[in-house]
């Protein structure tokens, strides 16, 4: 059985909204772009499930011995610990690369007890020292705009194979919309009006 069902139900869920409301409406032209609105969908999915979460985005991991820095795209925490890591790829004309990816979030998994992180550039009243450490359960996701056929290779499918591991394609046509793929070629994305995330007509257009 995979790990922490909601969460990977959410991340599909926020992924579909995002390509067919935000990509394929024009509104996405960068990776940054796609992260905004991807951790926006997020938040309005955690929301509509009355899920308390947190997102850190591009936070600066230090990994104690050896020093190592990696700075993950975004990270989800509950009230007790990072439940989630996603690392973003934007490549509507090319091919996506992985590998550099996923040996980040292996990293991470292997070095789960040598960090955590917390929001420690705040200045203010009533500061919250909160200190978040890597769930032993924590799903790594891996998000991809990309051209082409869905990546497929001894490589890949076997981090598709491991419990903790989420694989998102959006692939991109200049005959058709993106093409939406989750984890597995025969798992289901929950349909738009499943998702709680409507898509509303931006301002200005």
């Amino acid at each position: 059985m995979n790990q922490r069902a909601a969460l990977r139900g959410d991340l599909k869920a926020a992924w579909k909204s995002v390509i067919q409301c935000k990509y394929d409406k024009q509104q996405i032209d960068s990776e940054a772009s796609l992260q905004v609105h991807f951790a926006a969908a997020l938040l309005d999915r955690f929301k509509c499930e009355s899920r308390t979460r947190r997102i850190f985005v591009e936070p600066t991991i230090q990994i104690e011995s050896p020093r190592i820095y990696k700075k993950p795209d975004l990270l989800i925490c509950n009230r007790q610990s990072i439940i989630g890591i996603i690392e973003i790829k934007f490549v509507p004309r090319g091919r996506a690369r992985y590998q550099k990816d996923l040996e980040t979030l292996d990293l991470l998994i292997e070095n789960r007890l040598k960090f955590a992180i917390a929001n420690e550039r705040y200045l203010g009243p009533h500061k919250v020292t909160k200190r978040y450490s890597l769930a032993q359960d924590a799903v790594l996701c891996w998000a991809a705009v990309y051209s082409g056929s869905l990546i497929d290779n001894p490589a890949f499918r076997s981090a598709e194979e491991r419990q903790d591991f989420l694989a998102l394609h959006a692939l991109t046509s200049d005959q058709s919309v993106a093409e939406i793929h989750p984890q597995s070629r025969n798992n289901v994305i929950p349909s738009l009006s499943d998702t709680g995330i409507s898509c509303r007509k931006p301002p200005f257009v």
